[in-house]
């Protein structure tokens, strides 16, 4: 009897998985289609330039230092691929999208550092008011 109840909640485990993969994989593909020109930027990086703007006003430096970071992870990535491609070594076409994302990588490291700086500003301007004068 046991061997049936593990084998029941371990289909229904998996079934659960499934709903959310796919829930998943539906909200990852409806900002891509909204990107700046379809297909022109691979779906990884398409909307994120766009995201980091608004987000000076949404989010706090922390966040913002963390999307920098991230950022400027994507671009040492990118070094290493372009030094293994011109080191000889054929790259995967997930790895060649990634190259050609380069520039929109960039874009988004400007647009968060950019957004970071005016939220750390803000954080410090805040900080001065809630001082003892």
């Amino acid at each position: 009897p046991e061997d049936g109840a593990s084998a029941r909640n371990a289909a229904k485990n998996k079934a659960k998985r499934d709903a959310a993969k796919k829930k998943k994989e539906a909200d990852a593909a409806a900002p891509a289609v909204a990107g700046p020109v379809a297909g022109s930027v691979p779906a990884s990086v398409a909307g994120t330039a766009s995201k980091a703007e608004p987000a000076a006003a949404t989010e706090g430096a922390d966040k913002l230092q963390k999307k920098v970071w991230a950022a400027e992870k994507k671009l040492r990535q990118i070094a290493e691929l372009k030094e293994l491609q011109a080191g000889g070594r054929t790259l995967e076409k997930n790895q060649l999208d990634k190259v050609a994302g380069e520039e929109a990588v960039r874009r988004e490291l400007e647009a968060v550092q950019l957004a970071y700086s005016q939220a750390e500003q803000k954080e410090q301007a805040a900080a001065k008011e809630g001082m003892w004068r």
